[in-house]
């Protein structure tokens, strides 16, 4: 037990949900009690929901707009199964409101907003890859190569450096493009992990939907999924849009020179 009563699930509560005000929640906890607390929590919950309630929706209609079915699916199932395990969530809120259950709200939002992050950079990754055409730069590169040989024959030196440097260019490009079709596929396969962190959560408490209190080890575990989820999630995003934010350089230079 700690200092004031407080118990280490209700400060790794605070802790935890870094949109929350850590003083603030104190404050209610210490001086006003757990119950404001819980309510503190909630409507920063509610408010957080409120401010990206139609992101998904807005990724749906953009991965529709590009006729992407894998995109448009993917929101569409991590919609689904967050909503699936909020509802468990909330319905047990209803009858015993704990800063157990809380906990696991904020991480299930955490684990779905951080999928609905991904899928934003995936959304924007595949509009970039429908502007590059990418047959169109191999077949330049390889028609400059051509001319490039017949030009060594003739040992045109100021020319061959010239079509030597487009070839140069065009390979970068498509070089980004061929890593941003990965990081395409990176970014789903973290939707994808975020959705079943989701879904995998929810199922250990299949059947405890009446229980007064959720089994500790079930709590945990559906903890550890989300965390994990969330973590992956972040940094394979992270290290995506670094690399995005370096490929566009290239690109920009490429098109100039071109």
């Amino acid at each position: 037990m700690l200092a004031f009563g407080a118990n280490q699930a209700s400060l790794l509560l605070a802790a935890g949900a870094g949109f929350l005000s850590l003083g603030t929640f104190i404050f209610n906890y210490f001086i006003r009690g757990e119950k404001l607390a819980q309510n503190y929590v909630r409507k920063q919950l509610e408010q957080r929901r409120a401010n990206r309630e139609n992101e998904i929706v807005a990724i749906r209609d953009e991965f529709r707009r590009i006729n992407d079915k894998d995109g448009e699916q993917a929101a569409l199932e991590l919609h689904q199964a967050y909503q699936k395990f909020k509802s468990f969530l909330q319905a047990r809120e209803t009858k015993s409101a704990s800063m157990q259950s809380m906990r696991l709200h904020i991480l299930a939002e955490d684990t779905y907003f951080q999928g609905v992050e991904v899928l934003r950079t995936a959304a924007e990754i595949t509009c970039a890859l429908r502007e590059i055409n990418a047959e169109k730069l191999q077949r330049e590169v390889q028609d400059w190569q051509k001319q490039l040989q017949k030009l060594r024959d003739t040992e045109s030196n100021r020319e061959s450096s010239a079509l030597e440097r487009r070839i140069e260019l065009n390979q970068q490009r498509l070089d980004s493009y061929r890593q941003r079709q990965s990081a395409l596929a990176e970014l789903l396969a973290e939707a994808e992990a975020c959705e079943a962190s989701l879904e995998e959560a929810y199922m250990q408490f299949a059947g405890a939907e009446s229980a007064v209190a959720l089994p500790k080890s079930n709590v945990d575990n559906a903890i550890t999924r989300l965390e994990t989820a969330v973590a992956a999630a972040r940094r394979v995003e992270t290290r995506i849009r670094k690399m995005s934010a370096a490929d566009d350089i290239y690109l920009a230079a490429s098109e100039k020179a071109n």
